[in-house]
């Protein structure tokens, strides 16, 4: 029974930083996306004028 309970508090640990990390995975994805897209406009503005 104890091993049981530990695996399911393993388990349950894992859940909860699985859910912790989804909207950093997220915004990260978002944060680097438009940091390129920026980036690409800056080089199209500067460069090709």
């Amino acid at each position: 029974m104890t091993k049981f309970n530990s695996e399911k508090q393993k388990k349950n640990s894992q859940e909860q930083e699985n859910q912790r990390s989804n909207p950093m995975i997220f915004w990260g994805t978002l944060l680097a996306l438009s940091s390129i897209g920026l980036l690409a406009y800056v080089i199209k503005t500067k460069i090709f004028q």
